[in-house]
């Protein structure tokens, strides 16, 4: 059987990372695997540039025609497993399902939120046969919005361990100092991730002031793009410590940047299910605090320091004993690293394989 696939974001997020992930593993194992993405979008592309088998079309949204038509030619002419890896893809494969294309539909869910409870969308998200949930938070959700007999398997998402070390080894950190201008004995202070109001930029700016009066010459290093991303920087200004931050936009070098910083920070205040921004710094060995959101504590076990989500003083407390103690930040690299190898690609690929034979893949 064929699986295909459907990922109708158009932009490259953690998503559309697993989704490349998974698919270039299949293709590996030797399984038909085709992806299928909108025209031009940075999925699309990154799977051509590498001779990934994929399919486009033009347009984004799921109720289009061309949507439909696009999966009837990617099925080549036969049924497919379906996998739908965001909500619009959901919702063209309960459509391609229907109408007899696709004959098993899984939905990938990422996003610790309940399911929408409108009458279109329950019936959306009761034509898959089978969903792939990020975490225990993840997937306790879904069991209250989707019809009972589902299947549901927690498969954490990946990082491409391999790869993102050596991306990291072969950086020019000295170079990637001059360019960000972070004086070489700053401790640095790392966030990567959209800005976004449930990454909770807003709590670690709170806590910065109380860092930095024992840290005075520390730096804030901010990588992303969104809605509130000036806005944090306006008020980091309106506080006078606009000097300690660091908005170098969007940046490819993930790896590069984490390498660069003392302590990772994930101050996250909802929604998070299986968070790069934790697995990548324990990767490398950098220590890590995160807010205590149920998939942040999953994601990072014993590995990593936690604080009240929202608690701008607890934040800056367990930032400051990192910064002071490099004993406690050896003991906490240590554990990150040690704890990487279960969110390989294989990992996740192979706990995605196995929900597929559970909904009748073969």
């Amino acid at each position: 059987m064929r699986i295909l696939h459907l990922d109708l974001g158009g932009v490259w997020r953690g998503g559309q990372q697993q989704a490349y992930y998974l698919h270039r593993h299949l293709l590996h194992l030797g399984e038909d695997s085709v992806l299928l993405a909108p025209e031009g979008s940075p999925l699309l592309l990154r799977c051509r540039k590498e001779g990934l088998r994929a399919h486009s079309f033009r347009g984004g949204v799921a109720r289009h025609p061309c949507a439909l038509l696009a999966v009837r030619e990617a099925a080549g002419g036969q049924k497919v497993l379906l996998h739908a890896h965001d909500a619009k893809a959901v919702f063209a494969g309960a459509l391609a399902k229907l109408c007899g294309i696709a004959g098993i539909l899984v939905a990938h869910r990422r996003v610790a939120y309940p399911l929408a409870p409108s009458r279109l969308a329950r019936w959306k998200n009761g034509a898959a046969d089978g969903w792939v949930a990020v975490s225990q938070e993840v997937a306790a959700m879904l069991a209250r919005g989707i019809p009972p007999g589902r299947t549901v398997a927690v498969v954490h998402s990946a990082l491409d361990l391999a790869a993102f070390r050596d991306e990291a080894l072969e950086a020019d950190l000295a170079a990637l100092r001059r360019e960000l201008s972070l004086p070489g004995d700053a401790p640095v202070v790392g966030l990567l991730g959209a800005f976004s109001h449930q990454k909770g930029h807003a709590t670690l700016l709170e806590a910065a002031p109380a860092i930095l009066s024992r840290f005075p010459t520390a730096i804030f290093l901010l990588a992303g793009e969104g809605p509130l991303r000036a806005g944090i920087a306006a008020k980091a200004k309106l506080m006078g410590i606009s000097d300690n931050f660091r908005f170098p936009g969007f940046r490819a070098d993930g790896a590069a940047l984490t390498s660069l910083m003392t302590v990772a920070v994930v101050p996250s205040i909802d929604g998070e299910g299986s968070s790069a921004s934790i697995k990548e710094p324990m990767a490398l060995g950098v220590p890590v605090v995160v807010s205590e959101l149920a998939g942040n504590i999953e994601v990072g076990g014993d590995a990593v320091k936690t604080f009240p989500v929202g608690d701008a003083a607890a934040l800056a407390a367990a930032l400051t004993l990192f910064l002071e103690d490099a004993g406690e930040r050896e003991k906490s690299a240590c554990r990150g690293v040690e704890r990487s190898p279960r969110f390989s690609v294989e990992a996740m690929g192979g706990g995605v394989l196995d929900l597929y034979k559970r909904v009748g893949f073969r």
